[in-house]
This record gives structure tokens, sequence and C-alpha cells, in this order.
């Protein structure tokens, strides 16, 4: 697999960028926080949806 790592173009050698890297890195995590919440909150809802369609026991009597 080729190194997708983003270089720094004013680095005449081509050295890897650092800073691009930590920032990719940073975004991919915040992203996967991200998705890790709108997983809850779906499974949030189908739990409700669920229950709301449960037929309702009637407990009065």
């Amino acid at each position: 697999m080729a190194d997708t790592t983003p270089t720094d173009p004013t680095d005449p050698t081509g050295q890897p960028d650092q800073h691009a890297a930590e920032m990719t890195v940073d975004l991919a995590f915040r992203m996967g926080l991200a998705l890790g919440r709108i997983e809850a909150k779906i499974d949030a809802l189908l739990l409700q949806t669920q229950r709301a369609a449960e037929p309702r026991r009637d407990d009065t009597g």
C-alpha cells in the first residue's frame, strides 16, 4: 500500500508534513466520536419506537 502521508510542499526534501498528519489523525478521531454519538442516538430512538409499538397492558383492572 502506498504511503499517503501528506508532504510539505515548502520542504525540498519531501519529508512528511507532521502537522498535516496530526490534523488528519485528529479529524479521524473526532469523526469517530461523532459517529459513536450518532449511533447512540439512533439506538435510543429505535428502542423508544419499539417500546411505543408494544401493546400496552391494562393495569387498572
